[in-house]
């Protein structure tokens, strides 16, 4: 069963300070009150665990949120969204306690979505840790494919008595559609993507401008993904016109995502290199000026080693490893190997600048 979770590793940065006005409520508070209005209201809770890097928990609420499906949810459930696992820059915005309470649900280390259904006194129902045949059970996350949707029917019928069948084949069908659709979205990247791989830009800008006329909506949504691959393909075909593209981009978010694209190969002409550093040496200071590290320290020092200051290079990278070891110490979620292979690739780029600044 595929496991549809992504840990929080990313963006690598510290966590910003909040007051505790600005604070969410406790998870324990949110939960309590909810559970107040279901033992009024003859239902359970059903608690989902959520963050805003997390795209399957975003997927999952887009299904839930659908005009014919949110009525039935709200009919049989009392909703509560937390947020946990949150990116490190956007720490403050996490209901306090709510990784504890996820584990005492059964998520410990699982990764999000995750979601249970509790009774008004507080007792889980049942969770989406689905049993496996001679394995540990496993979090289905968004259901999507077909077993992680049977498991989901079972947790409705489980957790919500007086749900109907018809309304349970319901939300199942808007999870199958979801993922049909889905699954046509990611075709249509990687077919994008295959042409980049083969070295044909100019199919590639064609079918950015096909896609973009067949499918508006989708594109909108897509429309950093689309300019990601617009912009490799005019690097390798059009540069003047790349550059342009990236001047129009300035002060918005795409200009560090153009930045990064642009410190990934050497013997990029220089105007390109000085973009980077421009526009990531200014989101950097930005970044210290509110107290936290720059997740693009990393992509910073990398441009200041491609254009040839091989010293400064060194010095970015040191302190992006410093802070990317002081953030993965507080992370348990995160496997000690999948934290030695981090390392690892950071301090192998490290000797290699180094290298590079003991020949200069």
């Amino acid at each position: 069963m595929p496991l549809k979770t992504r840990l929080a590793i990313l963006p690598l940065a510290l966590a910003l300070c909040a007051s505790a006005l600005a604070s969410p409520p406790p998870a324990k508070t949110v939960l309590a009150e909810a559970e107040g209005r279901a033992r009024a209201e003859h239902k359970n809770v059903l608690v989902l665990f959520h963050a805003s890097w997390c795209h399957w928990c975003h997927e999952m609420q887009k299904v839930m949120d659908e005009p014919a499906i949110k009525p039935l949810f709200e009919q049989n459930f009392e909703i509560v969204w937390l947020t946990t696992l949150e990116s490190d820059d956007k720490k403050a915005d996490e209901n306090q306690g709510s990784e504890d309470l996820m584990a005492s649900m059964g998520g410990a280390n699982q990764g999000i979505p995750f979601f249970g259904i509790v009774d008004p006194d507080g007792k889980t129902v049942v969770s989406s840790m689905a049993p496996q045949a001679g394995k540990p059970a496993q979090n289905i996350g968004c259901p999507g494919e077909p077993e992680e949707r049977a498991y989901f029917h079972q947790m409705l019928k489980q957790g919500a008595p007086n749900m109907t069948e018809a309304q349970i084949v319901a939300i199942d069908k808007a999870f199958a559609d979801r993922d049909t659709e889905r699954k046509a979205e990611a075709s249509r990247l990687k077919h994008l993507g295959d042409l980049q791989k083969a070295k044909n830009s100019d199919a590639v800008l064609k079918e950015v401008d096909s896609l973009t006329a067949q499918y508006p909506a989708w594109a909108k949504d897509n429309r950093v993904s689309l300019d990601t691959y617009s912009m490799r393909a005019l690097l390798d075909t059009n540069p003047d016109k790349a550059y342009e593209f990236a001047t129009k981009a300035k002060g918005t978010p795409e200009e560090l995502n153009f930045a990064v694209i642009f410190t990934t190969e050497p013997k990029r002409e220089k105007r390109f290199y000085d973009y980077a550093i421009d526009a990531l040496t200014a989101e950097n200071e930005a970044s210290k000026k509110a107290k936290r590290k720059s997740p693009y320290a990393n992509a910073l020092a990398k441009a200041y080693y491609l254009d040839g200051n091989p010293a400064k290079a060194v010095d970015l990278q040191q302190e992006y490893i410093v802070s990317v070891k002081e953030m993965l110490s507080a992370r348990s979620d995160v496997p000690p190997a999948t934290k030695d292979k981090i390392l690892g690739e950071l301090e192998k780029q490290l000797q290699e600048y180094q290298a590079a600044a003991a020949k200069k």
